[in-house]
This record gives C-alpha cells, sequence and structure tokens, in this order.
C-alpha cells in the first residue's frame, strides 16, 4: 500500500483491525449474550452508576457518547459486510509474462460477496472456495458452505467488466485481493441459468444485466497473478473482436 499516505495506511490498519473485532464480537458470547451486547451494555450501565455516585455530568455524557460511537460502530461494519476492498492504483492490469490458468484447472482462494444457492442469495467473507474456467469460455467460483453444499457465481468474457487488484481490510494486515466485476446472469432474479442470455454467443437482453462485484483473496501471490491474467486475458479478447462491447 505505498501508494497511500501514512495517515492512509494507518487509518486502513485501524479500520481493518475495527471490522474484524466487530465481526468476532458479534458471533462470541459469554452469558448468553454476545460480546457485542455486552460492550453495548456496558456504557449504559456506567452511565447509570454515574448518576446513582453523583460522579457529574461530565461522566453522563462521557459514557453516552461512548455507546453512540460503539452503536455507530456496529452499525457501520454490519453495513460494509465486516470488509471493505481498497484498490490497488497502479493495479489496473496484471504484471507481463504470467502464465494464465488452463482450463479446468482449479485455483484456491477465499470469496468474498453475494453468491447463489438453490434461488437465493448469501453473503460470505473469506470463505474457501475455487475458481476455473472451461474450453466453452464460462468462468465459475464455487463457495465451500456448510453440509457439503456450494455457492455459485458464473460470467463469461462479455458479462465480465473489470477486474481489479487491491486489498480486503479485514484483520491485523491488508489481504491482496481481486475485485472481480461481471453482469450478474446467476442467481434468484435469473431461475440459476447462467447461459440465457449466451446461447450462442450472443449478447441478449445485455442491458438488463446488473452489475455484481465479488472479492478474490489469495494466500499465493503467484495464483492471484495467474488468476488475474487469465481473467483479464479472456475479457481483452472479447474487447479486441467487438470494440463496441460493453
Amino acid at each position: 500500500m505505498d501508494h497511500y499516505s501514512p495517515w492512509q495506511r494507518a487509518y486502513y490498519a485501524y479500520l481493518g483491525r475495527a471490522l474484524a473485532f466487530t465481526y468476532f464480537s458479534e458471533r462470541s458470547g459469554f452469558l448468553g449474550a454476545s460480546w457485542a451486547g455486552w460492550l453495548r451494555f456496558l456504557p449504559v450501565l456506567l452511565s447509570v452508576l454515574a448518576l446513582i455516585l453523583r460522579w457529574g455530568w461530565g461522566w453522563v455524557i462521557f459514557f453516552f457518547c461512548c455507546w453512540l460511537f460503539i452503536r455507530f460502530s456496529y452499525w457501520r461494519a454490519r453495513k460494509m459486510g465486516y470488509n471493505t476492498f481498497v484498490p490497488d492504483p497502479a493495479g489496473s492490469k496484471p504484471e507481463p509474462d504470467q502464465t494464465p490458468i488452463d482450463t479446468n484447472e482449479k485455483i484456491a482462494a477465499r470469496a468474498s460477496g453475494d453468491f447463489a444457492l438453490s434461488g437465493r442469495m448469501e453473503t460470505v467473507l473469506l470463505r474457501p472456495s475455487e475458481y476455473w474456467h472451461v474450453p466453452s469460455g464460462d468462468h465459475i467460483i464455487m463457495v465451500a458452505r456448510a453440509s457439503e453444499q456450494f455457492l455459485y457465481q458464473f460470467f463469461t468474457p462479455w458479462t465480465l467488466q473489470f477486474v481489479q487488484k487491491g486489498w480486503i481490510l479485514f484483520g491485523e494486515e491488508p489481504l491482496e485481493t481481486l475485485a472481480v466485476t461481471f453482469l450478474e446472469t446467476w442467481g434468484p432474479d435469473h431461475n440459476n441459468n447462467a447461459l440465457q442470455y449466451f446461447v450462442g454467443g450472443g449478447q441478449t437482453d445485455m442491458v438488463k444485466l446488473k452489475p455484481r462485484t465479488v472479492y478474490l483473496t489469495f494466500e499465493q501471490p503467484e495464483a492471484l497473478q495467474r488468476t488475474w491474467t487469465t481473467m483479464y486475458a479472456a475479457m481483452r479478447a472479447v474487447r479486441t473482436e467487438n470494440p463496441h462491447a460493453e
């Protein structure tokens, strides 16, 4: 993240830790209540004590402000999906001379964003997943779910809009990630028929499709670069064949 100022990096470091803290504190607890619930209750308790023990209105106002800050922090974290993506200003193209992924070669990653299963969407965060592409040109992301079920997103070179390298902020260190934006053809709004718009390679009803962005985080930089190279090459091939493709 060298392109960002020290102040920005310090803020991103705080934000990543804060998002991870809110995420885990809402999913673990004590005596039947989450740690987040206890944390929200503590300023209220201290405000009451300040009134009873006559500590002064200054402490009451201080604890009330703490309560507001905690409530706002959890609200914002939920709205952000407990993570946020920071683009790399130099990440518009993959490194040259990278080896693309072979067809049907699966690449392990951790997926974040909205994926579909059985007619509904589900939001995941850094869930184990696999990415691959097939000879017909389709690209698939399969995300592991409980009970040996899987969530999916599908896109083609025609629907792939943009691939951006950057970082997901979640935890102590920013995580190198690809943001993949495509026109959605899979999910409850499409009857889970990923090919209905592209029979014969056409672009029927493209204007009706909505953009969707999902995120792939990799443990190995080589896996990120190869995935990026593969998607970028597929997208550029379509743009070269048809300069007017959206």
